[in-house]
C-alpha cells in the first residue's frame, strides 16, 4: 500500500499503479450494516492525508459514489476521454444509493417555469446561474438517456403538495395548471422500462439502467472501499487524489489525474449531524430511515477538511411515519398509517379505525393530514414544575416535576383494534417498490401481522387502560416513564364520542374517516419519523464544481446529488438533480489537463 511522506514532497508518479481489480464479494448478511460514528466527522481518518510518495491505483476521474450521481458522472467523463475509477462504499448487491432504492421520478415543466419553480422553492438559498443550468440540463436529460438506450414514459399525476399553489396559479404557463384543486402536471417523467419488468415510479430501474451502461463501458468499481480522505496539494489546493480503505481494512492510496467527483450521497444516518444542523429532529435512536443506511456523511467531512463551503444543512426529507420495526437497523417503510391511504398499499381510512397518541396517551394532530405529524411529533416540548393543572398549545396537562427538554410525541403510537389487526398486513411495498427494505428484501412482513405481534412490535390488550399500561415508553434520556395508561383510555372515550357525533372538535379530522374503535382487543404499535433524505453539504457551482467559502472553486473537485444538493428548504425530486449534476460534473471534468 502507498505511504504518505512527511512534509511538502514532490508528488509521487503514477507508474506501477495496480491494475483495476474490483471487489465483488457481498460481505455478511444483508442486514449488517454500518452504525454511523457519533463522533464528529463519522468517517475513520480525522485528520488531513498527507501526499503519498507512490500510489496504489490511478484513473483520470475517481468518483466517491456509485448512485444515480455517480454512474452519471462515470459514464459522462468516460464518454469525454477520461479514465474513470468508482469509490463505492457499499457491497455489490446493496449498492446504488437513495437513486437505487427510491420513487425514480422528476417533474419537467416549460423551462421558465420550471426556474421560477426552482428558485421559489430554494427561498433564494441557491444562485440562479445554477438553478438555471440545472432546469435546463433537466429539460434535455431525457435526450441523454434516450441516446443511452433508455426508453422514456410519461405519466400524468397530481402535483407534490410541497409546490406552492400560487405558483400553480400565477406563475405557470395555462396549458399544465388546472386550478380547480386537483392540479395536474402532465410532463411527469419517469425513466422507466430499464429492466425487462419496468415498473414505473421505481428509482431501482432507473440505477440498473444507468449501471449498465456503465459495465458496458468497462469502467471499474470497488466495492466496499469507502472514501476517507482527499488528497490535496497544500500549496495549489488541488484535488488529486483519494485516501480509502478496501475491503480488506487497507488504506489505499488512489490518484485522481484531473478530478476527484464526491457523489457518496447525503447524511441522514449520521447522528452527530442531525443532532447539531437538524432544528426539529429528536434523539437518533428513536429515528429510522428509508434510503441506504451507507448516507452517513462522509463526503461532507471530506470536502470539508479540504475547505468547502457548506450550504442547505437544514434540508432534510422526512416524509414518512414508519414502524422501526424492533431491532432491525432499517425501519420496514410506511406500515399503519391507514388514516391516510397515499397509495403505498396500506388500509384506506375509511375502512380502518386508527388514531396516533404520544406518552401521555393524548392526540396530537390530525392523523389524516399527513404532512402535520412530522413538525408536532419533533417538536421538542419542555416541561414545567407546576403544580396546577395548566396545558401547553397541544393540550397537554403540564407535569409536577423538574423542568427537563424532551420530545413527548416522538416515538408515538398508532392505537387500533381488532378490525384493523384482521384487515391484512400494515405493510405492503408499492407496485413500484420504494425504499431500502422493499429493494433488498430485508424484511417480510407477515400477512396478517401475528409475527409482528410476536417480535413484540405489537401489543394487545382486552380494554385501552390495560393497553397503555403495557406501552414502554423512555424520556430522552433513557429513563422508563411509561405510557398515561388512564390519558389513553379517555382519548378513546373522546375520540370514539367524536366518532358518533360525526365532527371531532379536537383536531378537525374529515368525518368519513371517523371509524370507532370498539372492536377488542385493542392494539398499539410504536410509531417514529422516518428520513429519505437529506441535501446538506458542499455547495458547488453551475458546473458542479465544490466551492470554498468566498465562493471559489476548490481545484479538481466536484460534488453532485444528495452530498451536497442543490435543494433548499423544500425538496422537488433528487432523481433529476442527480442525474443532471452528476452529467454535468462529469462531463467537466474530462476536459480539464492532468495536473503532472
Amino acid at each position: 500500500m502507498g505511504t504518505a511522506a512527511a512534509g511538502a514532497v514532490v508528488l509521487g508518479a503514477a507508474a506501477g499503479a495496480k491494475s483495476f481489480a474490483p471487489h465483488v464479494t457481498v460481505g455478511g448478511e444483508k442486514l449488517r450494516i454500518p452504525v454511523a460514528s457519533q463522533a464528529a466527522g463519522g468517517v475513520a481518518k480525522a485528520q488531513t492525508a498527507g501526499i503519498p510518495s507512490s500510489w496504489d491505483y490511478s484513473a483520470d476521474v475517481v468518483v466517491v459514489g456509485d448512485g444515480g450521481a455517480g454512474t452519471s458522472a462515470a459514464i459522462t467523463a468516460y464518454d469525454g476521454g477520461a479514465s474513470v475509477l468508482i469509490l463505492e462504499k457499499a457491497p455489490k448487491g446493496l449498492d446504488g444509493g437513495n437513486t437505487g432504492v427510491c420513487g425514480g421520478f422528476s417533474i419537467i415543466t416549460p423551462l421558465t417555469d420550471e426556474i421560477a419553480l426552482v428558485n421559489m422553492l430554494c427561498y433564494g438559498t441557491t444562485p440562479l446561474d445554477v438553478i438555471t443550468n440545472y432546469c435546463t440540463e433537466f429539460n434535455n436529460i431525457g435526450t441523454w438517456l434516450t441516446s443511452l438506450g433508455a426508453t422514456m414514459n410519461q405519466f400524468s399525476v397530481g402535483a407534490p403538495s410541497q409546490v406552492p399553489h400560487s405558483f400553480y396559479a400565477a406563475y405557470t404557463s395555462p396549458d399544465i395548471n388546472g386550478l380547480d384543486g386537483s392540479i395536474s402536471v402532465p410532463a411527469f417523467n419517469y425513466p422507466t422500462k430499464f429492466l425487462a419488468t419496468g415498473s414505473p415510479a421505481n428509482g431501482n430501474d432507473l440505477w440498473a439502467f444507468l449501471d449498465n451502461c456503465r459495465a458496458t463501458r468497462g469502467i471499474p468499481i470497488m466495492y466496499q472501499t469507502p472514501a476517507q480522505q482527499l488528497i490535496q496539494n497544500p500549496t495549489t489546493k488541488e484535488v488529486i487524489g483519494v485516501l480509502a480503505t478496501d475491503w480488506t481494512g487497507q488504506d489505499i492510496y488512489v490518484r485522481a489525474n484531473k478530478a476527484v467527483i464526491l457523489a457518496c450521497g447525503g447524511n441522514e444516518n449520521n447522528p452527530w449531524i442531525a443532532a447539531n444542523f437538524f432544528s426539529d429532529v429528536p434523539k437518533s435512536e428513536s429515528l429510522t430511515f428509508q434510503g441506504t443506511p451507507y448516507n452517513t456523511g462522509d463526503g461532507l467531512f471530506m470536502a470539508m477538511r479540504v475547505g468547502a463551503k457548506l450550504w442547505h444543512m437544514n434540508r432534510k426529507e422526512d416524509l414518512y411515519l414508519a414502524c422501526k420495526a424492533g431491532s432491525l437497523e432499517v425501519g420496514v417503510g410506511l406500515p399503519l398509517q391507514g388514516t391516510n391511504n397515499i397509495g403505498y398499499g396500506v388500509p384506506a381510512a375509511t375502512t380502518v379505525p386508527i388514531i396516533h397518541v404520544n406518552r401521555f396517551g393524548q392526540r396530537f394532530y390530525n392523523e389524516w393530514t399527513w404532512s402535520q405529524p412530522h413538525s408536532l411529533a419533533s417538536r421538542p416540548y419542555t416541561y414545567y414544575q407546576m403544580t396546577t393543572a395548566a396545558t401547553d398549545g397541544l393540550d397537554n396537562p403540564a407535569l409536577t416535576q423538574p423542568d427537563a427538554s424532551d420530545w413527548i410525541n416522538m416515538p408515538f403510537y398508532a392505537i387500533f383494534d381488532s378490525k384493523a389487526m384482521k384487515n391484512g398486513a400494515f405493510y405492503q411495498p408499492p407496485g413500484g417498490a420504494v425504499g431500502y427494505n422493499a429493494i433488498h428484501k430485508l424484511y417480510a412482513w407477515s400477512p396478517d401481522n401475528s409475527k409482528e405481534l410476536a417480535n413484540g412490535w405489537i401489543v394487545t390488550a382486552d380494554n385501552p387502560q390495560d393497553l397503555g399500561a403495557k406501552i414502554t415508553c423512555r424520556d430522552f434520556f433513557g429513563a422508563v416513564v411509561g405510557m398515561n395508561a388512564a390519558g389513553l383510555a379517555a382519548t378513546v372515550t373522546a375520540y370514539n364520542a367524536a366518532c358518533a357525533a360525526g365532527v371531532d372538535t379536537a383536531f378537525g379530522r374529515p368525518p368519513k374517516t371517523l371509524l370507532p374503535l370498539t372492536n377488542p382487543p385493542f392494539y398499539a404499535m410504536e410509531m417514529t419519523e422516518c428520513l429519505i433524505n437529506t441535501g446538506g453539504g458542499p455547495a458547488h457551482d453551475k458546473y458542479s464544481r465544490t466551492l470554498d467559502p468566498d465562493d471559489n472553486p476548490i481545484p479538481r473537485l466536484y460534488d453532485a446529488g444528495e452530498v451536497g444538493s442543490i435543494w433548499g428548504y423544500l425538496y422537488y425530486g433528487g432523481v433529476g438533480e442527480a442525474v443532471v449534476f452528476g452529467k454535468i460534473a462529469g462531463t467537466h471534468a474530462a476536459t480539464l489537463s492532468s495536473w503532472t
